[in-house]
C-alpha cells in the first residue's frame, strides 16, 4: 500500500501541469457560456409563456363575453317571438270573425264592415306602436351591448398592460442579475488569468521549445503525407487496372450468358417438339385400341352369331344318329305340327 501512494504522489512535468490548466480554462469558460446561454434561453422560454397565458386569457374572455351576449340575445329574441306569436293569434282570431261574419245579412255586414274598419285602425295603430315599441327597444339594447363591449374592452386592455408591466419588470430583474452574475463571473476570470500568467511565465519557454518541436513533426508529416500521396496514386492506377480487367470479364460472361439462353432456347423447342410428338403418339395409339376393341366386339358378335346357327343343326345330327327307325317315321307325320315348338325348343336349350 505505501508503494503505491509514492506513485501516486509523483510530480507532474511543466508540459502536463500547463495542459492541465489550460484545460480547466477552458472548462471555466465553457461553463460561463453555457450559464449564460441557459439564462438567455430561460428568459425567452418566460417571455413566449407569458405570450401564450395572455393570449389564452384574451380567448377565454372573449368567449364567455361572447356567451353571455349570446344568452341575453337569446333571451330577448324569445320575448319578441312571444310577443309576435300573441299579435298574430289576435289577427288570425279577428280574420275568423270576419269570416264568421260574413254569413250575416247586409246590413248586419254594414254595420260590423264599420266595426271591423275602426277595429283594424285600431290594430294597425296598436301593431305600429308595438313596431315603434320593439325598436326602441332593440336601440336600447344594441347601446347597452356597445357600452359593455366597451367596458370590457377597456378592462382587457387594462389587464394586458398590468401583464406586460410585470413582464417587462421581471426581464429588467433578470437581466440585472444577469449582468451582476456576468461581472462577478469576468472579475474571477481576470484574477485566474492573471494568477495564471504570472504562475505561467518560467513555462512559456518550454512551450516555445514545444512549439520548434512541432514544427518539426510537421515538417516530418507533411514528408509521410507525400509518401501517402504517392501510394494513394499508385492504388488509383492499380484500381483502374482492376476495372479494365473487371469490364473485359464482364464482356466475356455477357457473350456466354447470350449463348446459354440460346441453347436455352433450342432446348425448350426441342422440350415443345417432344411433347407434342408424345402426345400425337398417344392420341394415335387411344385410336387404335378404340378401333381394336371395336373390332373384337363385331368379331365376338358375329361367332356368337354363328353358334348360334350351327347349334340347331348340330342337335338335330346329333338326334337323328341316336333315334330308332319308329321314332323317325312318327317324326315325320309329326314333322308339320311340331315344328315350331321343336324349334322354339331348340333355341331355349341352346341358350
Amino acid at each position: 500500500m505505501p508503494k503505491k501512494e509514492k506513485k501516486a504522489k509523483t510530480p507532474l512535468s511543466d508540459e502536463e501541469q500547463l495542459l492541465l490548466f489550460q484545460q480547466k480554462l477552458l472548462a471555466e469558460e465553457e461553463m460561463a457560456k453555457k450559464k449564460e446561454r441557459l439564462l438567455s434561453q430561460f428568459l425567452k422560454d418566460k417571455l413566449a409563456k407569458e405570450e401564450h397565458s395572455s393570449a389564452l386569457n384574451l380567448n377565454k374572455i372573449n368567449t364567455q363575453w361572447r356567451t353571455v351576449l349570446r344568452e341575453v340575445k337569446t333571451r330577448e329574441l324569445h320575448k319578441d317571438i312571444e310577443i309576435l306569436s300573441q299579435t298574430f293569434e289576435r289577427v288570425v282570431d279577428c280574420k275568423d270573425n270576419v269570416i264568421k261574419v260574413g254569413t250575416l245579412s247586409k246590413e248586419t255586414r254594414s254595420m260590423q264592415g264599420q266595426c271591423l274598419v275602426s277595429y283594424r285602425k285600431t290594430i294597425i295603430d296598436q301593431h305600429e306602436k308595438e313596431i315603434h315599441y320593439l325598436q326602441d327597444i332593440f336601440m336600447a339594447m344594441e347601446q347597452n351591448y356597445i357600452d359593455s363591449e366597451y367596458e370590457s374592452k377597456l378592462e382587457f386592455q387594462s389587464m394586458w398592460n398590468d401583464l406586460k408591466n410585470m413582464n417587462l419588470e421581471e426581464k429588467h430583474f433578470l437581466r440585472l442579475h444577469l449582468e451582476n452574475i456576468v461581472e462577478d463571473l469576468w472579475r474571477k476570470f481576470q484574477d485566474v488569468l492573471k494568477n495564471y500568467t504570472d504562475a505561467t511565465e518560467d513555462r512559456k519557454a518550454a512551450f516555445e521549445t514545444l512549439q520548434v518541436k512541432d514544427e518539426k513533426s510537421s515538417k516530418e508529416i507533411e514528408v509521410h503525407m507525400k509518401k501517402i500521396q504517392k501510394l494513394q496514386d499508385a492504388i488509383t492506377i492499380s484500381k483502374g487496372k482492376i476495372m479494365i480487367h473487371s469490364r473485359e470479364s464482364e464482356d466475356e460472361n455477357r457473350y456466354i450468358r447470350n449463348d446459354k439462353e440460346l441453347v436455352l432456347v433450342q432446348l425448350r423447342k426441342l422440350k415443345a417438339q417432344r411433347t407434342q410428338a408424345r402426345a400425337a403418339s398417344q392420341k394415335n395409339l387411344v385410336k387404335l385400341t378404340l378401333e381394336s376393341n371395336a373390332t373384337l366386339k363385331a368379331l365376338r358378335k358375329i361367332v356368337d352369331k354363328a353358334g348360334e346357327s350351327l347349334e340347331p343343326r348340330r342337335q338335330r345330327f346329333l338326334g337323328n344318329k341316336n333315334e330308332t327307325p319308329s321314332q323317325k317315321k312318327k317324326k315325320k307325320k309329326n314333322k308339320n305340327k311340331n315344328y315350331e315348338p321343336n324349334t322354339l325348343w331348340s333355341t331355349t336349350n341352346f341358350s
